[in-house]
């Protein structure tokens, strides 16, 4: 065993350590290793759980998958299956993400949508699963939030008022 090597005390496994006061600070708390720790907080039971298959119990989800359902990562593989680690990105994306791109507060956001009493300003449709924030392209500030569908239709125009305007004529049969 090296200096710096200590057994996680939920599974065994030998973990190194790159500095002394990790080491020590390991030992005298008797911590886990991160999958179990990671383990015991969602729920678990403090260490990476396999069945008889060797498939590996998702922390999130609970359940039995075969080991090319995780990611890898530096220790081997993630405690959360690629299935639910798409839901955490997803839902890191719609609560956190996608204020800081186009520089407003969940606040700011809640305040747009209730000026907009939840409906698209365009088609008037609520405002239920694909919301976008529009802003605009030149300067980046935010002009509203939109469907996906009105949001694709401004895209497809570069935000171009007279295409628009042309696409409005065209409609009419002008």
């Amino acid at each position: 065993m090296k200096e710096y090597e200590l057994p996680c005390p939920s599974c065994g496994k030998l973990r190194e350590f790159s500095t002394e006061q990790y080491f020590y600070r390991a030992r005298k708390h008797n911590k886990p290793c991160k999958s179990c720790s990671n383990s015991l907080k969602a729920g678990g039971n403090g260490y990476i759980m396999y069945n008889d298959q060797g498939d590996r119990c998702c922390i999130d989800c609970k359940q039995f998958k075969p080991l090319d359902q995780y990611y890898n990562n530096k220790s081997g593989k993630t405690s959360v299956c690629k299935e639910c680690s798409h839901k955490r990105a997803s839902k890191y994306h719609k609560s956190t993400y996608r204020y800081t791109k186009y520089g407003i507060t969940k606040e700011n956001f809640d305040e747009l949508f209730k000026n907009q009493q939840g409906k698209c300003p365009i088609c008037i449709s609520d405002l239920k699963e694909e919301i976008h924030i529009d802003h605009d392209h030149s300067n980046g500030k935010v002009r509203g939030i939109l469907c996906g569908k009105c949001n694709k239709g401004l895209g497809q125009f570069n935000d171009n008022i007279e295409s628009l305007t042309n696409a409005i004529k065209y409609l009419k049969n002008e």
